[in-house]
């Protein structure tokens, strides 16, 4: 093993949402080829750890930058203090920084000369970042693209056929999501929903009843245990309309049509942006916010590709 220690700081596997999930297999997987033991801190552990705790110095500290580095986001600036702490405490350490987005930082721009090597998922975060690092960034899919991709692979597919239209990821309180002026409220005015057989999958995996209540004479909804069954739904149906970031990545991957609006990052459109880039195709209706499926040899393409990415990155550290 290349390590015999490594320390993977914002595990998010207890988040309950299916692209945390996909995304911590993969850093499992990742950190099962590089790593003789393996210890994985969420950002409650990592509020309230001192680095003194541990039981020997890690070879390599691994942040997952998922979800955690933009608008010098609190979450991210707890987990860079830590890493100056741990620094300090038993000296230098190698850091790897993964599968980050990096959006409308200032403050945090200056944790960056604590990174050793940094993978973002789109080649704007890179450049948004590449002049803060000790050593030019990498750039890779999501890593829940290849968690389902693992899934697909397993063969384990079901869920309803059909037209299957699908806001994923409703979460917090739904009588504010609803009368807030969301996309999907605007969606439900305009659109009379006795025409559409429709569907609302949720990415919070155990999601509670009440986030269903205002929608429910709108859609039939449905939630999952695991992150297999959302995929499988995901393979079985035609398209995906939505404002979650991970369920344009897993729709992506299952090779359906899907239509996003923005959140409060460019995060989507860059993500799609470097797909469109790897097999030079939809880029006119990638800039339109929809992805439309790829033939088997765009498809195959498209996986290959973005293996080759994940490769040399895992090379890398």
């Amino acid at each position: 093993m290349k390590y015999n220690k490594v320390l993977v700081l914002n595990d998010t596997s207890y988040e309950g949402h299916v692209g945390c999930t996909l995304v911590m297999r993969e850093i499992k997987s990742i950190c099962d080829k590089i790593s003789s033991y393996t210890e994985f801190l969420d950002i409650s552990r990592i509020r309230k750890a001192g680095s003194c705790e541990f039981k020997g110095k890690a070879d390599l500290l691994i942040i997952n930058g998922e979800g955690s580095f933009h608008h010098d986001s609190k979450a991210g600036i707890i987990i860079f203090e830590f890493v100056k702490i741990y620094k300090k405490t038993w000296g230098d350490v190698r850091v790897v920084l993964l599968n980050a987005a990096w959006f409308s930082n200032e403050r945090s721009n200056s944790y960056l000369d604590l990174v050793d090597l940094a993978c973002f998922r789109d080649e704007q975060s890179a450049h948004n970042a590449a002049l803060y690092l000790k050593s030019a960034p990498m750039v890779c899919p999501d890593l829940a693209f290849f968690g389902a991709l693992e899934v697909i692979g397993s063969g384990g597919k079901g869920g309803e056929p059909g037209f299957v239209f699908k806001q994923v990821g409703v979460s917090g309180d739904c009588s504010e999501f609803i009368a807030g002026g969301s996309w999907l409220s605007i969606f439900i005015g305009r659109n009379r929903f006795s025409t559409f057989k429709t569907q609302l999958n949720i990415t919070d995996l155990y999601s509670p009843e009440r986030i269903f209540r205002k929608i429910s004479e709108h859609f039939h909804h449905r939630r999952y245990d695991t992150a297999e069954g959302y995929v499988s739904n995901m393979l079985d149906s035609r398209r995906l309309c939505t404002g979650r970031f991970h369920g344009v990545i897993i729709a992506i991957a299952c090779n359906i049509d899907c239509r996003w609006v923005e959140s409060n990052t460019p995060k989507i459109d860059a993500s799609v942006s470097m797909f469109s880039d790897i097999v030079g195709a939809n880029r006119s209706a990638c800039k339109e916010r929809s992805w439309s499926s790829l033939n088997e040899v765009d498809y195959i393409e498209l996986v290959d590709k973005s293996n080759q990415y994940l490769k040399a990155f895992i090379d890398e550290v």
